[in-house]
């Protein structure tokens, strides 16, 4: 600021407009009931440039006028400036506030990622409004002298920026004569740039570094906690060795990670590795390297690797994250195989880590068959045969115990050979007394048949689905949708099946809606106060009409960067369209 305004007083008088504005913006924080937190911090950064324009315009214009109008009382020309030039900045501070009134309205996911950033910054540039009609005069009134000292190397700086604005007005002037020209070539920037969308990425929230990750592992159904455990310490020692950044590595069997239920063959790791600044990989590659070497050597199992922070709260928000497609239909056995087809065909996308299917034929189910020409033969009843065969195998209420107390207790019978393993002398050891005395194997009148079946039928809206995920090495998620896209245009789902998305991709589809829509209410506020402010419809439509072209340098950029279309590059396109 030092070098652009050319006065150590100016610049000191700026430099307090940023505390009073941060000061003035936590009172609001608490009267909103908005806490410090890592989405309001960032609202005050993205402020932080902006509270200082509406002091610069109001110091420049002051001491314009100071030296224009030199035999004028000191207050007199401080009042006039200010009563001049504070109707263009309320008007340039509410067109601005007008962009985030529409998105700190959002609901859901988005809202609540959005709703502190978009307050604070609202805050923030009300707050330096205030600053800049009351707090910026009253201390030029003091610091505001006839005789100005200026540093030989901001002298410097000034003969620069003078020699820019000449070849800037010469540049100005050059494109004045030739407008068909300058219009031809900006046209033909923009169209180009939306060409080049189909380059960047698509993400929910971009993935940073966070210095941990995470390892969930599922063994195959009927796994004991024991065997979890056993395998898990060998996935543990794998992950030691090649982890060498790694500080703390805590092994949890028998549990999911973390948001998920306990369950006897699955286990889950937390990884926290070193500063960023201390070690040479990134966690990302380090992610990828873990992942492909359990693939290899814990074979049978089910292993997703995923980054730590933020991105595992996405991930638990969107199923898990990564891309996922569901299939609904009726016919379970049929969604199956097609499930694995589709997931073969996101296994062969490179960005994929893993991939699972959220139902598998890895269940077993025992039918016992029993045969009613043979109880007959042997004089026994339905009921009899029934009711036994629940006390064996599973459990039957008999009864109630009521306490002193008044307490109820239900009374369960069942027997051991329900909690013993099924082979083929069980039912031969299993007997059925009858009225008579008589014992009677269940072998005579029955026979156990085991079938395999799917471990989870899921259901929406009573219609069956199953989920295809894949775990992704980076946060884009345009690799997975295009190849499942192409598999679907070469392979056309079989008639009763259908698809719908689900992780992150329908995460984004949903928060796109809100989004635009914030976007077009932007526009409309802030068309209807440049209206207010110009007083004309016309004249705005010329500022409005430079808006498409800003998407030029936003692709480009994001191209330059290597990042990704997400949730906060689209807020800061929407903040953009008045900046």
């Amino acid at each position: 600021m030092l070098f652009f305004l050319a006065d150590i007083r100016a610049t000191l008088t700026i430099a307090l407009s940023i505390p009073l504005s941060i000061l003035f913006t936590l009172i609001g924080m608490k009267v909103l009931n908005i806490s410090i937190n890592l989405m309001s911090l960032s609202g005050m950064v993205i402020a932080l440039g902006m509270v200082v324009d509406a002091s610069i315009v109001m110091l420049e214009h002051i001491i314009k006028e100071y030296d224009e109008y030199p035999d004028k009382a000191l207050d007199k020309v401080i009042i006039e400036a200010a009563q001049v030039i504070s109707s263009p900045i309320l008007a340039s501070t509410t067109t601005t506030i007008a962009v985030f009134i529409p998105l700190s309205l959002l609901t859901g996911i988005v809202g609540s990622i959005l709703r502190d950033v978009s307050l604070t910054i609202i805050l923030s540039l009300s707050a330096s409004f205030l600053v800049a009609v009351i707090v910026i005069p009253f201390i030029l009134s003091i610091l505001l002298r006839k005789e100005k000292k200026i540093l030989r190397i901001v002298s410097f700086f000034s003969s620069f920026i003078s020699s820019l604005t000449s070849w800037y007005q010469k540049g100005l002037s050059w494109a004045l004569n030739h407008r068909v020209f300058i219009f031809i070539v900006a046209c033909s920037a923009l169209a180009a740039s939306l060409v080049f969308v189909g380059l960047l990425g698509i993400t929910f929230i971009p993935s940073t570094d966070t210095g941990e990750f995470y390892v969930d592992i599922t063994y195959e159904e009927g796994t004991h906690v024991e065997q979890t455990r056993e395998r898990s310490l060998k996935a543990l020692e794998l992950v030691k060795n090649e982890v060498k950044e790694s500080t703390s590595i805590t092994l949890t069997s028998g549990g999911s990670s973390g948001f998920g239920f306990k369950s006897p063959n699955e286990a889950n790791m937390r990884v926290i590795l070193t500063p960023v600044e201390n070690r040479t990989r990134s966690i990302f590659t380090i992610i990828e390297k873990v992942q492909h070497l359990l693939n290899t050597h814990i074979v049978g199992a089910e292993i997703r690797v995923t980054n730590g922070g933020f991105d595992k709260l996405v991930g638990f928000v969107a199923d898990g994250g990564g891309y996922a497609i569901t299939l609904e239909g009726e016919d379970s056995n049929l969604l199956y195989e097609t499930a694995q087809k589709i997931e073969k065909a996101l296994s062969s996308e490179k960005s994929v880590l893993s991939t699972s299917i959220d139902t598998s034929y890895d269940s077993q189910t025992l039918t016992l068959l029993m045969s009613q020409y043979l109880m007959a033969s042997l004089g026994l009843s339905s009921m009899e045969s029934g009711v036994t065969s629940t006390l064996l195998f599973s459990e039957m209420e008999v009864g109630e115990l009521k306490s002193n107390q008044h307490d109820t207790y239900r009374i369960m019978l069942d027997s051991d050979i329900g909690q013993r393993p099924f082979d083929s002398s069980t039912l031969l050891k299993a007997r059925l007394v009858t009225s008579d005395k008589r014992e009677i194997s269940f072998a005579s009148i029955a026979n156990l048949v085991k079938e395999k079946t799917v471990n989870r039928i899921n259901h929406t809206q009573r219609i069956n689905t199953i989920t295809v995920s894949a775990n992704l090495a980076t946060e884009d998620t345009k690799g997975a949708t295009n190849a499942v896209n192409t598999y679907l245009k070469n392979n056309p789902l079989p008639d009763g099946v259908a698809t719908s998305s689900g992780g992150l991709v329908e995460l984004i589809r949903d928060s796109l809606p809100p989004m635009i829509q914030a976007l077009l209410i932007a526009i409309f506020l802030v068309y209807t106060v440049m209206v207010l402010q110009f007083e004309f419809f016309k004249q705005p439509l010329i500022v409005m009409a430079s808006i498409p072209f800003t998407l030029i340098g936003v692709i480009i950029g994001l191209l330059i960067f290597n990042s990704s279309i997400s949730l906060l590059s689209f807020m800061a396109i929407i903040a953009s369209r008045v900046w």
